[in-house]
């Protein structure tokens, strides 16, 4: 018999439960597995009959087609979904747009001024190893907690791209799965409603400041530059009017 309490069905989200942030160079299929697996996971933690994945968590990969307007499905999405799931790397805390879907959860007046509450829930994933220096210097991010002592120590050392990538830790990915999603589960069934925007509004993340300042702009080649002139430039850019998120940017380039 199962000793999960039961899930009051009034308070299961009909929204997006999570929303993840990542940079979009780190794309890779370790992102979109973990996407499934944690979809799966919160179906048996919480009941969910909802079997499409992209409706349970956000991911702009799979999530659009390309005669969906971006930039208001982007907003729609933020707007919706529970719980900001950011994929924490030294090149994510780089990232402008990165910045800005952090923003509309640390501080949602940025993306409605009407909003009332606090912050909105965030859960963040250390995709890759950070150094003090990676971190952001504004106190409310460093407020947000990271890891748990439930965590597996090669991801509290490694990161889950480490444990998903590296043979013999099979293990480890599960633990944290599962103690991720616990987590995911209550932060959701608890995460406030965001009102839906007034028709009319201005639903483009340009007039949102980044959680993580202005970054330096890099020195780069024409055919790198192509590659990063897009609005959306955390998540996989689409061209020639299709979603490219599977290559990397050195597989674009060569094409």
């Amino acid at each position: 018999m199962s000793s999960q309490v039961p899930v009051d069905p009034s308070r299961v989200p009909t929204d997006p439960w999570f929303f993840i942030s990542y940079a979009s160079y780190e794309y890779d299929v370790h992102i979109e597995r973990f996407r499934t697996d944690l979809a799966g996971q919160l179906r048996s933690l919480a009941g969910i009959l909802d079997p499409d994945n992209k409706r349970v968590g956000y991911l702009d990969t799979s999530g659009l087609e390309p005669s969906v307007d971006w930039p208001e499905a982007l907003y729609n999405a933020l707007q919706r979904s529970k719980v900001l799931i950011p994929f924490y790397s030294p090149l994510y805390f780089k990232r402008e747009y990165c910045g800005k879907e952090f923003e509309a959860f640390l501080r949602p007046q940025s993306l409605d001024p009407a909003w009332t509450g606090g912050r909105r829930p965030i859960l963040p994933v250390l995709f890759y190893p950070l150094a003090p220096e990676d971190l952001q210097s504004d106190p409310a991010i460093g407020k947000i907690q990271a890891s748990t002592p439930t965590f597996p120590r090669a991801y509290l050392d490694h990161g889950l791209h480490y444990i998903m990538d590296t043979p013999g830790h099979d293990r480890d990915y599960k633990e944290f799965l599962r103690s991720f999603a616990l987590q995911l589960k209550a932060l959701a069934l608890a995460a406030p409603d965001f009102a839906p925007m007034a028709a009319g509004t201005n639903r483009d993340l340009s007039s949102v400041p980044s959680a993580f300042g202005v970054p330096p702009k890099p020195v780069l080649t024409p055919t790198a530059q192509q590659s990063l002139d897009w609005p959306g430039s955390c998540a996989p850019p689409r061209r020639q009017g299709k979603w490219r998120g599977w290559q990397t940017p050195m597989a674009r380039s060569a094409e």
